[in-house]
C-alpha cells in the first residue's frame, strides 16, 4: 500500500511541474517587450519611447498601457489595435490608419495627429 502511495504522489507531483511550467511559459510568452512591430504583436504596458516606428503595420496589435512618448507612428497601420491607457504625449500618428482601435483612456496632449484615418465609435 506504501509503494502505490508513493507512486501516485510521484505522478501527480509529476503533472503538476508539467503544469506549472506550461502556465509559466505562457504567462511569459504572452507580452514580448522585445518583439518587432509586427501584426497582432501583445506589446501590453511596455516601454517604446523616442522610437521611430513609422510605416509599421500593428494592426490587431495589443498596445494597452503603451508608453508612446515622443515617438514617430506617422504612416503607420493601426487597424484595429488597442491602444488603451496608452502614453502619447508627443507622439505623432500623422496620416496614419487607426479604424476600428481603441483609444480610451489614453494620455495624448502635444500629440499629432493630422490626416489620422479613424473612426470614432460612440462610449459604451
Amino acid at each position: 500500500m506504501t509503494l502505490r502511495r508513493t507512486r501516485a504522489y510521484a505522478a501527480s507531483g509529476l503533472v503538476l511541474a508539467v503544469c506549472t511550467l506550461f502556465v509559466w511559459e505562457n504567462a511569459t510568452a504572452a507580452h514580448n517587450c522585445h518583439a518587432a512591430a509586427t501584426p497582432g504583436v501583445n506589446w501590453h504596458e511596455c516601454d517604446k519611447k523616442l522610437l521611430i516606428l513609422e510605416g509599421q503595420d500593428l494592426s490587431g496589435a495589443n498596445l494597452f498601457g503603451v508608453d508612446f512618448t515622443s515617438t514617430d507612428l506617422r504612416n503607420s497601420n493601426l487597424l484595429a489595435a488597442n491602444l488603451e491607457k496608452a502614453t502619447l504625449v508627443r507622439a505623432s500618428l500623422a496620416d496614419s490608419t487607426a479604424k476600428g482601435a481603441r483609444f480610451d483612456k489614453i494620455e495624448a496632449y502635444r500629440t499629432d495627429f493630422n490626416g489620422t484615418r479613424c473612426t470614432i465609435s460612440p462610449a459604451s
